[in-house]
């Protein structure tokens, strides 16, 4: 019973073409989320700085902003617009983080799954051989 070591190797190397090929796939897909996410935050930033301007402008002209004027409208819309900012952007960042996680846990899988199936094809090469083995210690008394 001869032993193909190439096959082996061949499913070896089959294993280990895979495993790189997802691996790189999830990295790519990683960064692509990462910038994603980066740029979605900065662009809501942007877009609170952009307006503050208009939105100062609406009390402005009702006379409840300015020098020595003190309207607890315009106070209570303030804290409401930068406190619906930061949780947005708080959002934002959580939710990116909570998806590169789960990057970084498709990749643990990759290489999990690599690691299971390298050793099942090494079980199964050391139980051919084994029983490669016990097929000649049988045959060693018909040969002398």
């Amino acid at each position: 019973m001869a032993i193909d070591a190439g096959r082996y190797t061949r499913q070896r190397s089959s294993i280990n073409e895979e495993h790189l090929s997802k691996q790189a796939a999830n990295t790519r897909g990683r960064f692509l989320s990462q910038q994603r996410g980066n740029r979605d935050t900065s662009d809501a930033k942007r877009s609170y700085g952009r307006s503050h301007e208009p939105f100062m402008g609406q009390y402005a002209k009702r006379g409840l902003t300015g020098g020595g004027v003190r309207s607890g409208a315009f106070q209570k819309a303030l804290r409401q617009r930068t406190g619906d900012n930061v949780r947005n952007v708080g959002r934002m960042a959580s939710d990116q983080a909570a998806e590169q996680r789960s990057y970084d846990v498709q990749g643990a899988n990759i290489d999990r799954y690599r690691k299971d199936a390298l050793r099942s094809l090494e079980e199964k090469r050391q139980q051919e051989i084994s029983l490669a083995a016990l097929s000649l210690q049988a045959l060693k008394p018909l040969y002398g």
